[in-house]
Parts: structure tokens; sequence; C-alpha cells
């Protein structure tokens, strides 16, 4: 993910940030959901999700 700053709102910048936000919730929800991890738990998972997130392609 690259990472820019914006000055006043922008929505097609925005939209695509917060579409990658989304993104982001649903894979780490999914993989909570596969590894059958509680939510509390989920910080168990973050060293695998940042690595995924690494190696993803972003289009």
């Amino acid at each position: 993910m690259k990472r820019s700053a914006t000055l006043a709102y922008s929505s097609c910048i925005n939209d695509s940030i917060e579409r990658q936000n989304r993104d982001i919730l649903q894979v780490g929800r999914v993989m909570l959901f596969e590894f059958k991890v509680e939510q509390e738990n989920g910080s168990a998972l973050l060293p695998l999700f940042q690595e995924n997130l690494n190696h993803s392609l972003v289009p």
C-alpha cells in the first residue's frame, strides 16, 4: 500500500483508500474465520496477516 497525503476531501483518491481499507478488513475477517480464532485473540494472526499483505499485488 502506498501512503499518500491529501489536503482536502477528494472523492476519487479517498474512495480508492477506503476500498483498500475494506479489502484489508475483509481479508482479516476471513483469516479469523479460516483459522477458527476468536476476534479477541486475532492479534496472534497479525504477523501472518502482515506477511499476506506485504506479498499481495496492488492494482
